[in-house]
């Protein structure tokens, strides 16, 4: 065996420990479907979360990208690219340094965190939902051998995380898909126990599943492609290539107001949980009325925990967008720079954009007196946006931008009043419907479901006309 072969198996080795300990559990312990569908969510849940640091520190970028925008420009140095603030994040350039003995952190891998994020934990809440209707998880984690396999997988990522991810260097040749690779496969895995043991509980099928995961981890971590290769994910990547910034000293520089970017970072962030709250509003019922699940807890994860951490995420996402991102005129040319990353994002000859639109829909920019400008360059069919700037005169005239006004029109106050009068009305009619007229789940479910993205929605077209040219 050669010394990488060696060196590959005794990396391998506390994962592989960790897997047959679920294989005996079902062989000699007579674990059935529940057991073992509770030891792989918890490793689910495992996975997940090791999953958020090392997409972070992934070093090669995303390899998705926008519909109809994957061409030779997605990378341009000359150009801005991006149609939407998670867009423009994945095409940022450059990382930061937290500690000295910690690979440096990629803003880029951020929007990919947290749409991963958006989707697991609705799956992390219906399964957790599932695992505590069909069984009693304080029994079974009173059983021993339990409780040493959920740890043996638990320290079984952690070592793969230290000794595999950080200290083999894995993370110079990820790509935040390959990562998002593994919970996929825990997810997948527990898809097929829940199936199996839901149709024929016997040890022999449910000791094929544990076997097939173990072939499925084997197969991820040397990154082979085999019967099971699909689950590994793609390394595939583009390099970003380096903005060279011009000699000339910034003459004009304009910067985002950051107190107006996160205020705008946060209003977003609760206009999409608003959009969501009718999932959230699913599981909650399902988890009260079908499993009968303690109404307090269930209501302080799914309407608190959950909207917290989707939150903090998406404000996350739009501030590091748009937060650091300074506008230079350096000779005759502009240079958008982030002071975050310390690294230049795009470069563009002054004066060169066909379209430049002020935009006034942003409550935040009324409240701090700041101007968020999108620019459409020459030779480009999309759009950059320039968020919250303290001074869009400045940009104007430094950039020679053709930009007729940077006055906001005035807030329509009447249609802001309705609005809110509007909001009050449902919150306080759907509130009194409930005690009033009683209501099957059913009936309740369906009002959710199709009543609530409704209300939100019509509420928005109602909100947006207070915005006057």
């Amino acid at each position: 065996m050669s010394h990488r072969s060696a060196t590959s198996v005794v990396d391998f080795l506390p994962t592989g420990i960790a897997n047959v300990v679920p294989l005996v559990g079902v062989i000699a312990l007579g674990w059935d479907a529940d057991t073992l569908t509770f030891v792989y969510a918890v490793e689910l849940l495992v996975a997940i979360l090791f999953a958020v640091p090392k997409s972070l520190f992934a070093q090669q970028p995303p390899a998705h990208d926008d519909e109809g925008d994957r061409d030779e420009n997605r990378w341009s140095t000359t150009t801005p690219a991006p149609k939407t603030e998670a867009s423009a994040l994945e095409r940022r350039v450059g990382s930061v340094d937290l500690v000295g003995w910690l690979p440096p952190v990629y803003p880029r891998s951020v929007p990919f965190v947290s749409t991963w994020v958006d989707a697991m934990v609705f799956l992390t809440l219906l399964l957790s939902g599932f695992l505590i209707a069909t069984l009693d998880p304080l029994e079974v984690v009173r059983d021993r051998s339990v409780l040493v396999s959920v740890g043996s997988l638990v320290v079984s990522h952690g070592v793969t995380f230290v000794r595999g991810y950080l200290g083999r260097r894995r993370y110079e040749t990820a790509t935040p898909e390959s990562v998002a690779a593994v919970p996929l496969r825990e997810a997948s895995i527990v898809a097929a126990v829940v199936v199996v043991g839901s149709r024929l509980e016997t040890a022999e099928l449910l000791a094929v599943v544990v076997l097939v995961k173990l072939v499925v981890e084997w197969e991820q971590f040397r990154r082979e492609n085999g019967l099971f290769g699909w689950f590994a994910g793609s390394d595939e990547h583009e390099t970003p290539p380096t903005v060279e910034l011009p000699d000339a000293d910034p003459s004009v520089e304009v910067r985002p107001d950051r107190r107006a970017v996160i205020a705008t970072g946060l209003l977003r962030a609760a206009n999409r949980l608003l959009v969501r709250i009718f999932l959230l509003a699913l599981v909650w019922l399902v988890s009260v009325g079908a499993w009968e699940l303690p109404w307090l807890a269930v209501t302080a994860v799914v309407f608190g925990a959950v909207p917290l951490v989707l939150c903090v995420l998406w404000t996350a996402e739009y501030t590091l967008a748009h937060g650091w991102l300074v506008y230079q005129r350096r000779g005759e040319t502009v240079v958008a720079y982030d002071e975050l990353v310390d690294a230049a994002q795009w470069t563009t000859p002054v004066g060169a954009f066909r379209d430049v639109t002020l935009r006034d829909e942003h409550l935040a920019d009324r409240v701090y007196d700041t101007r968020t400008i999108a620019l459409t360059p020459t030779d480009a069919d999309h759009e950059w946006v320039a968020a919250h700037l303290q001074s869009a005169a400045d940009a104007v005239e430094g950039f020679d931008l053709p930009l007729g006004r940077t006055a906001v029109g005035p807030l329509d106050r009447r249609v802001v009043w309705t609005t809110f009068t509007l909001a009050a009305v449902v919150v306080v009619g759907v509130a009194v419907g409930m005690f009033v007229v009683p209501l099957s789940s059913v009936q309740t479910l369906a009002l959710v479901t199709f009543g609530v993205p409704f209300t939100i929605l019509s509420l928005q077209v109602v909100w947006n006309r207070a915005y006057s040219e």
